[in-house]
């Protein structure tokens, strides 16, 4: 639609994901990697949400309230890729953690 439309829905709620490193140093390394992909996930949902409500509010033809349909929308696909990361974290996390120890 946009310049800012294309800046909300792609190199910042993509950007937001760097988040998931702000808790790379908490002294359980496990549970941050979790935490770090749940707030980082989150920041990407609240991105695309208000991009659905700002950008694509009328292409709901009235049927939807634009924050319903936007919020419902976006956590359709998200939420299912949040749990995705999360249990590869799991399975993958301590080596994960082995190797960002490595990069200190």
């Amino acid at each position: 639609l946009n310049v800012w439309q294309m800046l909300l829905e792609y190199p910042i709620a993509f950007g937001v994901l760097g988040l998931a490193g702000l808790t790379w140093k908490m002294k359980n390394q496990h549970a941050g990697l979790i935490i770090g992909f749940v707030i980082a996930c989150a920041a990407r949902w609240f991105c695309s949400t208000l991009a659905g409500i700002v950008f694509w509010g009328d292409f709901t033809n009235g049927t939807w309230a634009a924050i319903t349909y936007s919020i419902g929308y976006n956590a359709s696909y998200m939420v299912p890729e949040c749990v995705i990361c999360v249990i590869l974290g799991l399975l993958m996390g301590k080596r994960l953690v082995s190797e960002l120890r490595k990069v200190k």
